[in-house]
């Protein structure tokens, strides 16, 4: 046994090691957690090494088994730092995903060896003993233990040197000088044991570590402390590689300028970091903020379960004034709530975001969080994603149809089916219509789209006829947009043509509040597609606040009731009286009618009982692809008509 002059002095290098760890922003990558847990080990190893000293110092009052105990958690905790630094270079290479664990799990399986040998030596003093007189002796095998420490050191450098390209030049020099100190001290204590210099070692190397590679000063806005746009976009790429849900609450000052006017640069940054530390708090793992530019903040919350008390105290931080260097000050912001992935899953975007959120003075409401949703799509980076993939679909097939069958109440049978387009992303992810068609009536892309599917439907229609299926007609949906075009008729026209069909073989769903568009050539258009032989159907009937007069100059045949309204005749008997008005409006003017939205068998009987002549909804078919849908009808049986 040796001095612990060594190991007194490794201990104070370590206590500096963590309040340099703590005291500083850092993130929450693997690698730092693999650190923090190579910090404890070596203090634990050098606490138990102090102790196990201190006890030789009085021997006698101890008793062999406190001895054994004492050095076989020092034993334990100094072969495991081998094992952690071990991990640690491979966090550092990139190499310790989620497929790469049951790997490193097996290369765990020498450091359980060199545990088991530990843990038994007071039976077989295979690692140490302690003689009649409390003599210390090291055991035959230590070598081995020192052996698979050394061989863990090696194997991580060596998967570090193979991927050393992957890392900075800064962390490759510090990972190299590291070594030297690990290396020699590791190497003189097994030569010369009362020399208690292996803790010391590790510990000076891990300040070297700590001073440069674990130091996260670059990813830091050093005025708030909060992370600076490049710790941001780190931390948020962690979360959405986990694939966990988060949210994030974009905040910008209103007047920046002139705050900054009137406080000057310096009192403006001071008020920055007051509103830092007080909306935002210490960065954890999952809750931190950055500061993105001149007052302005982006807030990410990866545990949704308290959003409600997070816009409680976003709201409440702008209602009164800030009392701030003796003077108050009111202060307004305009907030945004982004959740991540659903609104978008590209950090870039989010930028954008924040940009559009300030980029037209007055046009977002201050101190109210609004959507994502509610930002301008053309000016963000969500907007040009999507037209990006609309342009790749529309070139690589990545646009389909889905089909739903529409039911006659009279035969219980299908009678016809809407057609439904689907966009999905090289991945196979679906993009929701209510968020590309937007964009695509925005871009322009809407008519492109609209020529696919109703060749997609022509295409269907005519091999269900080519197998034996009979159905009155397709519905295709039509744009406002669309419906604006001088020359619908003679395209769709053109189409169907391709395909040998009719223009009855087709009804084109226009929405209720269509006719707010343009109402003359909306319906100049649509008087042209009924001139032509197509039907023309007003389709999602009572969501729309649209002119009913102006929608009653419209040539529509059917009209589809939407879902609220046979949800709202569940609920109430105003409900059931309000539907029974539609359906005796519509029934006096000779149109046909869909009920859209059934869902349960006590629907369907009441529906009937109202006498609406057709049924669209889960409760017969959600939408499906087109081989799916004949084998759908191939079930139901013989197909009627209407």
């Amino acid at each position: 046994m040796g001095t612990i002059n060594f190991e007194v002095a490794a201990l104070c290098i370590l206590l500096l090691n963590f309040f340099l760890f703590f005291s500083r922003s850092r993130l929450y990558l693997q690698q730092t957690r693999v650190f923090l847990i190579l910090l404890l080990g070596t203090t634990f190893a050098t606490v138990a090494d102090i102790i196990t000293v201190v006890m030789y110092w009085n021997v006698y009052r101890y008793s062999t088994g406190l001895l054994y105990a004492a050095n076989i958690l020092y034993y334990i905790f100094q072969n495991s730092v081998p094992l952690v630094f071990f991990i640690f270079l491979l966090a550092l290479s990139g190499k310790t995903g989620a497929k790469r664990r049951f790997a490193i799990f097996l290369t765990a399986f020498p450091w359980m060896a060199s545990l088991s040998l530990i843990l038994t030596t007071p039976v077989t003093g295979w690692v140490f003993s302690f003689d009649p007189d409390y003599g210390y002796h090291r055991g035959a095998v230590l070598p081995l233990v020192y052996a698979i420490a050394f061989g863990y050191t090696l194997s991580g450098l060596g998967v570090f040197v193979r991927n050393r390209m992957r890392v900075s030049r800064e962390t490759r020099i510090a990972i190299f000088l590291f070594l030297p100190f690990a290396f020699s001290t590791f190497i003189i204590q097994f030569f010369f044991p009362e020399l208690l210099l292996q803790n010391l070692g590790i510990s000076l190397s891990a300040l070297i570590v700590l001073l440069t590679v674990q130091d996260f000063g670059k990813f830091t806005d050093h005025g708030t402390n909060l992370y600076n746009r490049n710790g941001l976009i780190v931390q948020l790429d962690l979360l959405l590689q986990k694939k966990r849900q988060s949210t994030v609450f974009l905040v910008s000052l209103d007047t920046v300028n002139f705050l900054r006017l009137v406080l000057g640069p310096e009192s403006f940054s001071a008020l920055e970091r007051e509103i830092a530390g007080k909306l935002f708090g210490y960065a954890r793992e999952d809750r931190f903020a950055s500061l993105t530019g001149q007052g302005k903040f982006m807030l990410v919350i990866g545990d949704r379960a308290g959003l409600a008390v997070e816009r409680e105290q976003l709201l409440r931080a702008f209602m009164s004034p800030w009392l701030f260097r003796d003077r108050l000050l009111s202060l307004s912001a305009r907030i945004c709530e982004v959740a991540m992935p659903e609104d978008t899953s590209s950090v870039p975007v989010l930028f954008q975001a924040q940009y559009e959120l300030t980029r037209i003075q007055g046009q977002y409401p201050l101190n109210v969080i609004i959507p994502f949703g509610e930002l301008g799509l053309s000016t963000t980076g969500r907007y040009q994603e999507i037209s990006r993939k609309i342009n790749r679909a529309l070139i690589t097939e990545g646009l389909s149809i889905v089909l739903q069958p529409i039911v006659s109440t009279r035969t219980g049978k299908t009678v016809a089916a809407e057609a439904l387009v689907r966009l999905s992303d090289p991945s196979g992810a679906l993009i929701s219509p209510g968020e590309f068609i937007p964009v695509a009536e925005q871009n322009g892309s809407i008519h492109r789209i609209g020529d696919f599917v109703v060749r997609e439907a022509c295409k269907v229609y005519q091999n269900l006829r080519t197998r034996g299926f009979s159905l009155d007609y397709l519905e295709v949906n039509l744009s406002p947009i669309q419906c604006l075009q001088p020359n619908l008729p003679q395209r769709f026209l053109a189409i169907i043509r391709e395909f040998g069909l009719a223009p009855q073989d087709l009804c084109f769903e226009i929405t209720e509040t269509a006719a707010n568009h343009s109402p003359a050539v909306m319906k100049r258009n649509l008087d042209a597609l009924v001139y032509a032989g197509f039907t023309i159907a007003v389709d999602d009937f009572g969501t729309g606040y649209s002119n009913i007069g102006g929608l009653m100059d419209l040539p529509f045949r059917i009209v589809k009731i939407d879902r609220s309204l046979i949800e709202a005749m569940d609920r109430s008997k105003n409900g059931k009286l309000g539907l029974e008005g539609v359906v005796s409006m519509f029934r006096h003017m000779s149109t046909q009618l869909v009920a859209e939205g059934v869902e349960t068998a006590d629907q369907v009987s009441r529906v009937q009982e109202m006498g609406i002549d057709f049924i669209q909804g889960y409760y017969y078919s959600r939408p499906v692809p087109p081989e799916a849908f004949m084998e759908f009808l191939a079930k139901e049986g013989s197909v009627c008509t209407g």
